[in-house]
């Protein structure tokens, strides 16, 4: 096995510095967002800047380069992702939260085989201990990570066919990755359109909700659903009994245990956390069939209307102005449900809840297959 930090095999270039001495010139600088989770890079938002032309010099990026990403992360995902650079035409670099791995010597590896190995590495979670935290940022202990990386001595011929079917699978994992993005861009518009016009070409008119087909009502939250949360009952984790029905919290499921406190089709609204202001996760989900409830989520069952338009709804409105608390944001009971929403025909709401379920079935299917197709190839990568 050669490691990465053989200097006689490989070289690492830190990441660009635009400089102050002139001349300076243009170049696209690849940066973490630039990062898709297939492996690609993202050239839709590549940043053009004026760089120093002495220090492009020194990092301008090479078909065959290699970029991992050194700053950055989450709490979800490890700093240490990487992509394959390919292009033969522009000037590009990378920024300085990076670094570049180059092949020096391509009669011993070859670099999409190499890319594949780094790939993996990250995939299979063996850069999470290599991760320096400071005040907000993720660092990657570099040198471990050179240390770490390691490739096995094969014939090239058996590299190159290796890292042809990798990029067969990589590049479907890219198809599932631009299916996802424009199925959302589509939902998104989509709600945009529905929520406001309708789907019958009616005149609008103005609420306090803002515009609306002529014949909607505006109705409060309370006229639509029953709430349900004195039925709710918070179970430490150490007393949970492992089990096959749901355990909700404010994001959706966060363990199974052995019994249930609900049966039917109800609609979950986060109560609290920082993600009623964030939106990182859906604020309102719905639950179906046995499952139990903590404290941190409203329970709600139809009066009358379609459950899925009003989940659809509830998760991409404002709901800034029913908040309470600072430092802890929170959605009291009172507040949820004073919410105004839009009630069209129960017809209606049942052609556009049908509708978005469409796309959020095409997104969530999408979604299992590039998870698939990224098991494959880090397994195959291994």
């Amino acid at each position: 096995m050669v490691p990465l930090n053989d200097e006689r095999v490989f070289d690492t270039l830190n990441g660009l510095w635009k400089g102050k001495k002139e001349p300076f010139v243009e170049a696209g600088v690849i940066r973490n967002t630039n990062f898709t989770e297939g492996g690609h890079i993202d050239y839709s938002d590549v940043a053009w800047l004026e760089v120093e032309e002495k220090q492009l010099a020194n990092r301008r990026l090479e078909p065959g380069d290699t970029i991992i990403e050194r700053s950055g992360g989450g709490p979800n995902r490890p700093v240490g992702r990487v992509v394959y650079f390919d292009r033969e035409d522009g000037a590009f670099s990378f920024s300085n939260f990076t670094s570049a791995i180059r092949v020096k010597d391509r009669q011993r590896f070859d670099p999409r085989f190499v890319f594949y190995r780094l790939m993996d590495l990250y995939q299979s979670g063996s850069t999470t201990d290599l991760q320096r935290q400071t005040t907000n940022i993720r660092n990657l202990d570099f040198t471990g990570y050179k240390e770490r990386a390691r490739f096995p001595r094969l014939p090239l011929p058996e590299q190159r066919r290796i890292a042809q079917v990798l990029g067969t699978v990589q590049e479907a994992i890219a198809q599932q990755e631009r299916l996802i993005r424009t199925t959302t861009e589509l939902k998104q518009a989509l709600m945009q359109k529905l929520f406001t016009e309708g789907l019958h070409g009616e005149t609008l008119k103005e609420t306090e909700i803002g515009l609306i087909p002529e014949s909607w009502e505006v109705m409060r939250l309370e006229d639509v659903m029953n709430c349900h949360d004195g039925k709710r009952k918070p179970v430490t984790q150490s007393d949970r009994i492992p089990g096959p029905y749901p355990y909700y919290g404010a994001s959706g499921v966060t363990d199974h245990v052995d019994g249930y406190l609900f049966d039917g089709d109800y609609l979950l609204i986060a109560e609290d956390g920082e993600n009623l202001v964030s939106r990182k996760l859906p604020i309102a989900f719905i639950a179906r069939g046995k499952f139990w409830v903590n404290n941190h989520a409203h329970v709600l069952s139809m009066k009358h209307g379609n459950l899925n338009f009003y989940e659809q709804y509830i998760a991409q409105m404002e709901i800034e102005d029913y908040l309470s608390g600072t430092t802890r944001p929170k959605l009291n009971k009172g507040l949820m449900m004073s919410i105004k929403l839009p009630c069209p025909s129960l017809e209606e709401q049942n052609e556009i809840a049908e509708a978005l379920v469409v796309c959020d079935t095409k997104r969530v299917s999408a979604a299992r297959k590039m998870n698939a197709l990224q098991d494959l190839l880090s397994h195959s990568a291994s």
